[in-house]
């Protein structure tokens, strides 16, 4: 594994098995925005201890959610797209803390800590996908005992799992 580019992204390569791309913290907000407006040919990407994610809805606006980018059967469209994505989230059941860094409303409104607004995000957007009939190739995994630690949580062995494709 070789960590490029800002701090908190991970850019994963294996021959012959396509790209995988993770980030933590920052970079998994920046990924996750990614995955939510950008077409993508990836084939795992891994948003790790975001401290705010893009909710699976259209009444919530961009960039919490998709709402006011799309318009009629665009944002049917998109949101479908962003629930097919082969997107994990990986979540360190310790990163309950405060964060002083994610405490606008926004994001306070996807859950109280990143553990709890990964889990919340990620269980609207399963309910969403069966209520709708719709793919959902979202992976939850969490990692018990680690908090907000970049270095912990991709050397643990649940990396392999949220890489894997």
């Amino acid at each position: 594994m070789r960590a490029t580019g800002p701090a908190g992204w991970c850019s994963i390569s294996s021959p012959g098995r396509g790209r995988r791309k993770g980030g933590h913290s920052a970079g998994a907000q920046f990924l996750d925005r990614l995955a939510a407006f950008v077409p993508t040919e990836a084939r795992r990407i891994v948003i790790a201890n975001a401290g705010s994610y893009v909710f699976p809805s259209l009444e919530i606006d961009a960039p919490y959610g998709l709402g006011k980018v799309y318009s009629g059967t665009e944002g049917e469209a998109a949101l479908r797209r962003y629930l097919e994505q082969p997107l994990t989230i990986y979540l360190g059941q310790g990163d309950t803390r405060d964060d002083e860094r994610n405490d606008y409303p926004e994001a306070l409104a996807q859950g109280a800590s990143r553990y709890q607004r990964g889990l919340n995000v990620f269980n609207a957007a399963k309910t969403l996908a069966q209520a709708r009939g719709w793919t959902f190739n979202w992976r939850l995994v969490e990692l018990p005992g680690v908090g907000h630690s970049a270095r912990k949580m991709f050397s643990a062995p649940q990396a392999l799992e949220a890489l894997s494709p």
